[in-house]
């Protein structure tokens, strides 16, 4: 809608007009969120900090031995 990224919210329809970052060891997550889930905070934090989690599971997996070696 008017050219902006929809939210990041699971479900949510509207455009995402804020743009939250967090950054750690592992690097950035960004999400944009509508105004009505920005007042979610504390859940919308808890889904960043999941999405970290899978990504630093994801980074650190040994890659599969293909040859048997």
């Amino acid at each position: 809608m008017f050219g902006l990224p929809p939210c990041a919210r699971h479900g949510c329809p509207l455009p995402g007009i804020f743009k939250v970052e967090v950054v750690d060891s592992t690097g950035q997550v960004t999400a944009y969120v509508c105004p009505l889930c920005l007042t979610q905070v504390p859940v919308l934090l808890q889904e960043m900090t999941e999405v970290r989690e899978e990504r630093k599971l994801l980074v650190h997996e040994d890659p599969e031995d293909e040859h048997g070696d």
